[in-house]
């Protein structure tokens, strides 16, 4: 499966607990320490997250990779845009 792949790679930013804007304003701190390619692993309950998160890498040119539920989490995998 290639979310397994994924947590492989990943650098793991857990956001539980915070509500909106903390997750995202972490995320892109985050994202701008890790080099350009890498997979971060967020997980959140701020069900806001959802659409924060897409509207973060939209904007800002990083690939969401994927979104769901798990248990009482969401989880979401983003990948920095490369370095060029």
């Amino acid at each position: 499966m290639e979310r397994d792949k994924w947590d492989i790679q990943a650098n793991i930013l857990d956001t539980s607990g915070l509500q909106c804007p903390l997750p995202v304003l972490k995320l892109r701190k985050m994202i701008k320490a890790i080099e350009g390619g890498k997979i971060i692993k967020m997980l959140a309950t701020d069900e806001a997250s959802l659409q924060d998160v897409q509207a973060f890498c939209e904007s800002n040119h990083h690939t969401l990779l994927a979104q769901y539920h798990e248990d009482d989490r969401l989880i979401h995998y983003v990948q920095k845009e490369s370095d060029t």
